[in-house]
């Protein structure tokens, strides 16, 4: 049983894109004093496994974002992030168990027509398959191994027109170890079998990123609109963290994806996406089974209307050894946003890790909300 399951971004279109952008909330169009604008997300999902154990019903506040951001003016402004989410898996079936909240983003940010830069704590631009990948499981891979969040440091990005509408950003970073990592409502201990995300992050713990200053790095270079195709991102990304002070290496990643938005005429339209993603001594240990990582995940979702159907298939190649497994991952969902912004979901998962299958239905009651 994997450590919980995550709703992928299947009403994302409601909030900002992380294909371009490292700010959180966009700039109005017009700015002639400074202004506050924001986004919600907040999602109450359920879960329960009808094969291969008896965990659940568990229901929870899963993945909810409230992103606000002040803005001085066109270009200046100051980003943050709040994040709900569970923090700790419950033993068995529960309702609302293992609550967290916590500050995942706060930074500097600055905009212009060609130059972009940002300080502070902000995470580190790696992949987009963890909030790109439709239905309610079809980022259980991306989302739970390769999401980068809670970095502290600073990074800058040049934008120009290369393959399509081209974005450059180079981040210097470390994960959060400070007194902002705290959570409230629950702080489980780090390193226990239940923790989710620790209560507070320490130095003392390790880890790769988990460092004393901003020596972790993230290149990222995304696409939108590209080969001059409209609707189609693309991403390369690179990241390296360092060791930690538990005798760990660094840790390097490489993410080749893209996404595309293709009309089918009326109220139809089609969005593929894919993306690979490679690791190289994962979590800082070097050698042994599943420290290197090869991951290839691929879905599509059918819009039709207020309507959206998808399916996700997700291989996770766990090398260092002859018998080393091959997971994987099968979703399907369908969902329906309302013009409320209130949106249900409902999704079956089956995931086959370490030669043993899981089979996992669920739902989900999200609402989506800008101001």
């Amino acid at each position: 049983m994997p450590r919980r399951f995550i709703l992928a971004a299947a009403f994302a279109a409601a909030l900002p894109s992380p294909a371009l952008a490292q700010q959180t909330v966009d700039a109005p169009d017009q700015i002639d004093r400074p202004v506050v604008r924001g986004n919600l997300q907040l999602q109450l999902q359920t879960d329960k496994n009808v094969r291969g154990g008896s965990y659940g019903p568990n229901s929870y506040i899963s993945d909810s974002p409230f992103n606000a951001a002040l803005f001085l003016d066109r270009h200046w402004s100051l980003q943050g992030t709040l994040y709900l989410n569970q923090v700790r898996t419950p033993a068995g079936g529960g309702l609302l168990q293992g609550q967290g909240l916590y500050l995942q983003q706060a930074f500097v940010n600055y905009d212009a027509e060609r130059v972009t830069a940002f300080a502070g704590k902000f995470n580190p631009q790696f992949g987009m398959f963890w909030g790109a990948a439709p239905g309610v499981y079809g980022n259980n891979f991306a989302e739970n191994d390769y999401w980068l969040t809670e970095g502290i440091g600073a990074g800058a990005g040049l934008k120009f027109a290369g393959l399509g509408d081209d974005r450059v950003t180079l981040a210097a970073w470390f994960k959060d170890n400070t007194a902002l990592s705290t959570s409230l409502f629950d702080r489980p201990a780090f390193g226990q079998p239940s923790t989710v995300r620790p209560g507070r992050l320490r130095l003392g713990d390790g880890g790769a990123g988990n460092s004393r200053g901003p020596t972790s790095f993230t290149l990222s270079w995304r696409s939108g609109n590209a080969g001059g195709i409209d609707g189609l991102q693309t991403n390369v990304d690179l990241a390296s963290l360092d060791h930690g002070n538990d005798g760990t290496r660094r840790q390097t990643m490489l993410a080749i994806g893209a996404q595309y938005q293709l009309p089918l005429g009326g109220d139809w339209s089609l969005a593929p996406l894919a993306e690979y993603v490679g690791i190289w001594n994962l979590n800082g240990a070097p050698g042994g089974v599943g420290q290197d990582r090869r991951y290839l995940n691929a879905g599509t979702a059918l819009n039709w209307g207020n309507w959206q159907a998808s399916a996700v298939y997700g291989l996770r190649n766990t090398e260092g050894g002859a018998t080393a497994p091959r997971d994987r991952l099968y979703t399907a969902s369908v969902g329906y946003t309302f013009d409320s912004g209130i949106s249900l979901t409902a999704g079956w998962a089956r995931q086959r890790i370490s030669g043993a299958t899981t089979d996992t239905i669920g739902a989900i009651v999200a609402y989506t909300a800008k101001f």
